[in-house]
């Protein structure tokens, strides 16, 4: 599991500055959209196209809530949102300093949408939509007994993989979020794409449950 999840082990500290874009890894997303000359009966025939990613699959359609879209190429991301008139103007800002901090920025944030959707997508699937919506989300946070009982489970599920510290922090960071705690329009990518995947669970287009089987079988293990 540790190969797929979780933060990145330096094969060698030497060869990549400190750290690595893994995420590069597996942003190839294959979405298979039909031709629009084609039949109705060949269209039919084909394989479906991918009906629920657990993000934009178009950088041109990436949430508002995004402070940042750790799904395309770094520079790419950060240059027009320097706001500044040319891109050279932009990569006047662009120190070694700067560089290292926004790779290390990206790359960590696709790890940990990764375990913000797996977690909401566990918390239905062993509770149901209705342990985690709006209400239920605000008196966890506003309730220790309530948070420390939810902290138990989610760090008995994911802590050994991730770190207590950064299951606590993404798990309240989504809470927040879907009981509309958070009132800024940005946040993390983590606790954007957490929300979302509950809406799209929850929501629209719904249908998420608890299942006998995830509820019954064992935690998580690394």
């Amino acid at each position: 599991v540790r190969s797929w999840y979780g933060r990145e082990t330096l094969a060698s500290d030497k060869e990549t500055g400190g750290w690595v874009q893994r995420w590069t890894s597996f942003k190839v997303l294959l979405l298979e959209k039909p031709s629009t000359i084609q039949s109705q009966q060949q269209q039919r025939s084909r394989s479906n196209p991918v009906l629920f990613p657990s993000w934009h699959l178009d950088n041109a359609k990436v949430d508002e809530c995004w402070q940042y879209d750790f799904t395309t190429v770094p520079l790419s991301d950060w240059i027009p949102r320097q706001g500044a008139p040319t891109v050279r103007q932009a990569l006047e800002k662009l120190t070694e300093e700067v560089n290292g901090f926004i790779g290390r920025r990206y790359s960590e944030a696709y790890e940990e949408a990764q375990l913000a959707v797996r977690m909401v997508d566990w918390l239905v699937a062993s509770g149901g939509c209705d342990s985690i919506r709006p209400s239920k989300s605000a008196a966890i946070l506003g309730s220790e007994g309530l948070w420390k009982a939810t902290e138990r489970r989610l760090l008995k599920a994911w802590g050994e993989i991730w770190g207590d510290e950064t299951v606590v922090n993404i798990s309240q960071s989504i809470f927040a979020r879907i009981a509309s705690l958070d009132e800024e329009p940005t946040a993390s990518p983590a606790a954007c794409a957490g929300h979302q995947t509950y809406l799209s669970l929850c929501k629209e287009p719904g249908g998420g449950h608890a299942l006998p089987w995830v509820v019954a079988a064992p935690l998580p293990r690394s």
